[in-house]
């Protein structure tokens, strides 16, 4: 050992390395593991034979139980494919990047900043355009109307502007081909200053400088949350502690990259292909940009390559690109970022940071909980505001604090501005809260399970946004989970596992949710036209299939409510020009409220149908068509088959912060490789009240992906800059780590609630799209046991604290694996 750690330092290591000791450590356990091999198994004591087994990943199961709706709600309820779901397999589904160019097409590429902190001082292009195939090249100078992209925000950074962050848009160069505006980037020399500004480029550096955003005081509920006296409350508290909470951020690592596709129509208006959430949002960026009239510019998204939040405003650079070089040159231009141009320039979910205190008794019911939070935005706050109020108003999650108080400060820091991301600020707060619910089940030697239970919420009970819970069934998914699951008696046998094993370790916990969910500030829209002579439905609605299954969800409800087939629906892309003033996709309520607005719709329809409506004798569904198009072929032609549905909510209908809650408890079990801090997802159970689901295919579908999202963040997604330069390090596949097919729980199972209508919803569902990503910190608890038990073998049984991401360095290293434990048989 001596002689390989001499080499080592003797070679160097990768300075880029962030975490040198992780690299010698594991350099020596390769080493020892190696002479462990050379011994016949039979004489390796039975603790240690586990150090050389090979790790074989059994074929993927899973279960998935649901009770579909009644013969009543028609195709409601029932688990109908994804309508793009066949050509989504194939390959035959058309994105943006896929958008076919005319022979006058060109194609974009962004020049973004190298370097921040810095003034921009001279963008000398002269090289560039020089090279056979470029076209034009655009800067701020060349923008005829606002340099803006959204508050503080310009679209390219003007010459004498400082440069806030690495990845700011400078400009753009188009060319013949992609690869030539690729190459001629790299020709493009760009001055900055010397350094203006100390850098900042973490929370720690942020908080020890002073460098936070002054939070707008019109914001409720953003920078203090406060319900009863947590400061009394802990002073007279049996029990303290404290604590401090690192929760890393995520970068977007959608299946399609931000894109955007130009057209000029009759020399003025423009034509934008792009994938957004929010199409309303982006022509009005663009229009700002190009100094025209909103209606003189056209968004349209028949499908986006995966959202996730990091399409509501940042793809709006390269949608009004797009737009100003197809303006100027009156040619269709692509902008189609590189995943590593997309990463750098993207900026994805906020990184939070907590230091607590909490008093609690002797049976673990929390009294008082007081936590100061500390969120990075990046360069631009306006996209941080949401994550930070959506973080502090869930921070309960499943449990009641009577003496509850938190404050927010929101981290100005040189890096790119943070966005929305699933479940913005709520996967980090309701994490921290569960990491409070285990601090005290240890300091105490309770089990986790005994703390979680005694401080569940109860019908009756006030969260912290003072709503009164009523309807909860929090108790039976949780119920459920243990007893489908058998947690004790699986719990009782990782003990003794763990206790016989030295280097693989295993470890079983089970994490609840309840989720808020509202309808305030969506703007629903839909327009829905009936074609007389074959019966189609043709449907045009606001909202954007990013892969949730809007458009199956909204075609299975107009199929209900006016008693026809499914298969004579025909949902169509989203477009400003066919619903305006539409609103944002996301937040896991677009599916609902868009499905309200078809409600809307076919009831007008339905009325105007009426006098002429028959009593139906259909039993099949192509009787219904029959019908159908009987009741079509009697009508006068006075009667308009063309209607419209709008839902647009100023608050929630039941008057309270949130519609509804969702439930759910999921039960996940790891095993943990201690030597080399590899972590197998062995099994992850989930029970979830869905309500009655609209479709509970794609629901099941929803729920694992998120879950699955999740797992990502809390194992293997580390967003790392250079601390020196503000620089992003985790780029591309190579730096960044999202979850592949093996990381997938080896058991996988769904169980939905059966019977649980839920009266505060649309047509009883409950929404799906982010609640599954809370539950995946199950995967984060299971493996803290694993860890628990490895530090325990090496004589430390107090509690720890494990950062997330827990990656496989840090994994490695909390296990506490050192030299003088890497013992011999003989």
């Amino acid at each position: 050992m001596q002689t390989l750690k001499n080499e080592l330092n003797d070679f160097g290591l990768n300075e880029n390395i962030d975490n040198a000791k992780f690299s010698i450590d594991s350099m020596e356990i390769f080493l020892y593991r190696a002479v462990l091999r050379c011994y016949p198994i039979q004489s390796l004591p039975s603790h240690t034979v586990s150090a050389v087994l090979p790790w074989v990943k059994p074929l993927s199961s899973g279960t998935e139980v649901f009770l579909p709706s009644d013969s009543s709600q028609g195709a409601v309820g029932k688990p109908v494919h994804k309508l793009e779901g066949a050509i989504q397999s194939t390959g035959e589904a058309i994105y943006p990047s896929d958008e076919p160019m005319s022979t006058q097409g060109l194609f974009g590429v962004m020049i973004y900043s190298t370097k921040c902190g810095v003034t921009l001082v001279d963008i000398d292009t002269s090289n560039a355009a020089n090279i056979t195939g470029v076209v034009s090249i655009l800067t701020a100078t060349d923008i005829p109307g606002e340099n803006t992209i959204g508050k503080d925000l310009y679209l390219f950074v003007p010459i004498g502007e400082q440069v806030k962050s690495i990845g700011q848009p400078l400009g753009v160069v188009i060319a013949t081909t992609e690869a030539i505006a690729i190459q001629a980037v790299s020709y493009v020399t760009v001055s900055y200053s010397e350094q203006v500004t100390t850098l900042v480029t973490n929370i720690n550096d942020a908080i020890s400088s002073n460098s936070y955003y002054k939070i707008p005081d019109h914001i409720p509920s953003l920078t203090m949350m406060r319900q009863g006296n947590a400061e009394k409350a802990l002073i007279n508290a049996k029990y303290r502690s404290k604590g401090h909470i690192s929760a890393g951020g995520q970068s977007h690592f959608y299946m399609e990259t931000q894109c955007a596709v130009a057209n000029v129509n009759d020399s003025k208006y423009i034509d934008i292909v792009c994938g957004t959430q929010d199409p309303s949002g982006y022509q009005s960026a663009v229009a700002t940009v190009l100094g025209v009239a909103v209606s003189n510019v056209t968004v349209k998204c028949t499908r986006a390559g995966g959202g996730f939040g990091g399409k509501i405003t940042r793809g709006i650079a390269a949608a009004a690109t797009a737009a100003l070089g197809a303006s100027i040159l009156g040619r269709p231009i692509r902008i189609f970022n590189t995943r590593t141009a997309d990463m750098v320039m993207t900026g994805g979910r906020e990184s939070f940071a907590f230091d607590y205190e909490v008093g609690y008794n002797e049976d673990g019911q929390i009294v008082a909980l007081k936590y100061e939070v500390y969120v990075d935005a990046g360069v631009a706050v306006a996209d941080t505001i949401g994550g930070v109020y959506m973080g502090m108003n869930w921070a309960d999650n499943a449990y009641y604090f009577p003496n509850y108080l938190a404050t927010a400060k929101i981290c100005y820091t040189n890096t790119n501005p943070r966005t929305s991301m699933r479940a913005p600020g709520v996967v980090q707060t309701c994490l921290a809260t569960e990491m409070v619910i285990e601090r005290v089940a240890v300091e105490l030697n309770l089990p986790m399970t005994t703390v979680q239970q005694v401080n569940f919420i109860q019908n009756g009970e006030s969260t912290i946004g003072s709503q009164i819970v009523t309807d909860s069934t929090l108790q039976t998914v949780w119920d459920k989970a243990l007893k489908k699951t058998d947690f004790f008696n699986r719990y009782n046998s990782i003990v003794s596992y763990n206790q016989s094993n030295l280097w693989n370790k295993k470890g079983l916990a089970i994490c609840p949710v309840k989720y808020g969910i509202g309808w305030g500030g969506y703007n629903a829209g839909i327009r829905l036209g009936v074609r007389s002579t074959d019966g189609t439905v043709i449907v045009s609605h606001n909202g954007c299939e990013i892969g949730q299954g809007i458009n199956t969800k909204v075609a299975q409800v107009v199929s209900k409510e006016l008693n026809i087939p499914l298969s004579l629906i025909r949902v169509t892309s989203t477009a400003t020009d066919k619903v305006v003033n539409g609103g944002v996709t996301g937040g896991s309520g677009t599916s609902e409220v868009v499905s309200q607005a078809a409600i809307n719709a076919c009831a007008t329809l339905n009325e105007r149908l009426a006098p002429y409506v028959t009593d139906s004798k259909a039993k099949t569904s192509d009787d219904r068509a029959t019908e159908w198009l009987a009741l079509l072929s009697s009508l006068p032609s006075t009667v308009s088959l063309n209607v419209e549905g709008w839902y647009s909510p100023s608050g929630n209908p039941n008057g309270q912060p949130f519609q509804y809650f969702v439930y759910a408890a999921c039960v996940t079990e790891v095993s943990l490789d201690v030597l080399s801090g590899k972590v197998h997802v062995l099994s992850s159970d989930i029970t979830y009240d869905c309500g009655q689901s609209l479709n509970p295919a794609v629901d099941i579908g929803q729920i694992e992906g998120g879950f699955v999202m999740g797992l990502g963040y809390f194992l293997t997604e580390a967003v790392n800059y250079d601390t020196s330069n503000g620089y992003l390090k985790s780029v591309g596949t190579w730096e960044y780590k999202p979850p592949l097919s093996s990381d997938i729980p080896s058991k996988f199972s769904i169980t939905f609630l059966k019977n649980v209508y839920n009266n505060s919803g649309i047509l009883g569902s409950k929404a799906v799209g982010e609640p599954p990503y809370i539950i995946s910190n199950s995967i984060y608890f299971a493996l803290k046991m694993a860890i628990k038990s490895a530090r325990s073998d090496a004589g430390i049984n107090k509690y720890f604290e494990l950062d997330v991401p827990s990656t496989i360095d840090i994994r490695q290293q909390a296990s506490l694996v050192t030299r003088n434990r890497l013992v011999l048989p003989y």
